[in-house]
């Protein structure tokens, strides 16, 4: 006996943000805060290595951070596409992808700041900045700050995408299970008549 599985509503309310919109429209919100996160973070990349060109201690660190950033960008782009194409076209596998750097994105929020005062202070002291102690511990509170609110909004994010991720997958999964399950009950009720019938 076939199972019937319940009828797909995609106004549900499992499928809304936290926000009231829905969650296709909340990935495509993300998906744009991404692509607009990842260009700023070229094009500042970008100025940075260009004025830091007759700065670097070595021919070999200037290429490195060019291959960084080649590096960046061979990772960044597919995935934002796959992103965009999925949401688009409603596909939950181009999204899988997003989910995956989202969770490497968040193990590294986490490394960064438990180990990251510390290489903060080294990078801020290399620029002069700081002058006395008193201003280690407003920076150190604004550094917490900062990546405290990068992991809830990461996971906000992930939230977000994983749950269309799933839509679309039961939307998809729904759309088909209803003919297969027609087909199964159009072919149960198909008469089979007998081999001796009564006289």
């Amino acid at each position: 006996m076939s199972q019937v599985r319940p009828r797909f509503d995609p106004n549900d309310p499992q499928y809304l943000c936290c926000c009231g919109c829905h969650v296709m429209t909340g990935a495509k919100i993300v998906a744009s805060i991404y692509t607009v996160v990842a260009v700023g973070a070229i094009v500042l990349y970008y100025r940075y290595a260009i004025q830091s060109e007759y700065h670097q201690p070595s021919p070999e660190a200037y290429f490195t951070q060019w291959a960084n950033m080649v590096l960046y960008l061979l990772v960044i782009v597919p995935v934002l596409l796959s992103l965009w194409i999925g949401v688009f076209i409603e596909r939950q596998g181009f999204l899988f992808p997003t989910l995956i750097c989202s969770i490497i994105g968040l193990f590294l929020t986490i490394v960064y700041t438990l180990s990251g005062p510390d290489g903060y202070q080294g990078r801020i002291t290399n620029t002069g900045t700081y002058n006395s102690a008193m201003q280690e511990k407003p920076d150190a509170v604004v550094f917490y700050a900062i990546h405290v609110c990068s992991f809830v909004l990461q996971c906000w994010f992930f939230k977000v995408v994983n749950t269309a991720y799933y839509y679309i997958e039961y939307m998809r999964s729904s759309s088909t299970g209803v003919n297969v399950h027609i087909q199964q009950s159009e072919q149960g009720y198909v008469a089979v008549p007998k081999e001796n019938p009564e006289p």
